[in-house]
């Protein structure tokens, strides 16, 4: 498994939500579109889902390695809901702090999973919203206003690097 150099991500992103980027274009904070705040609030929840996911993979995975690849995401992704945050409160833009109910649930179903399903299924449910978020990082960083399609930019690079990593993750199939 490739190990991911969390510095340059945290500046990276950091610079993203400054309005800024590290090569020294400077983005002007236009206002949020309403495309822009759908951004936020898919992505948002997408996030904290894969912070507490990747927490508690992290804790009760039974694959060593898993428990490191989690490990390292949680970090990662609670580093991306800090800019994202910050970013949107720069962009008066409202970012939840908490899971909605459908996300919690989510959350609350992988938590109950006996331990040899829950490798496979974490890696499932991982690789699942990292699909699904694709499009989405794809069209902010297209379409996306200021500092927001700056993220999107940078997001999408990362998303790439996690899917790569749960892709070849060795993991036992659940059983059914």
């Amino acid at each position: 498994m490739k190990k991911l150099k969390l510095p340059y991500l945290s500046i990276g992103l950091a610079a993203a939500a400054a309005g800024f980027s590290i090569g020294g274009a400077l983005f002007m904070i236009a206002p949020a579109s309403p495309a822009d705040k759908a951004f936020v609030a898919k992505i948002s929840q997408d996030g904290l889902y894969q912070y507490e996911a990747s927490k508690l993979a992290a804790q009760q995975a039974t694959s060593p390695s898993i428990k490191a690849m989690a490990a390292i995401q949680a970090e990662e992704h609670n580093q991306v809901n800090q800019a994202l945050s910050r970013l949107s409160s720069k962009n008066d833009v409202d970012d939840p702090a908490t899971m909605n109910a459908e996300t919690e649930a989510r959350l609350q179903k992988l938590k109950g999973l006996p331990p040899e399903q829950f490798d496979a299924a974490y890696v499932a449910e991982m690789q699942q919203v990292q699909t699904e978020d694709d499009p989405v990082l794809i069209a902010e960083a297209k379409h996306g206003t200021g500092g927001f399609k700056s993220f999107a930019s940078q997001s999408l690079g990362i998303e790439k690097n996690d899917l790569y990593a749960l892709q070849t993750a060795s993991v036992k199939a659940p059983a059914h």
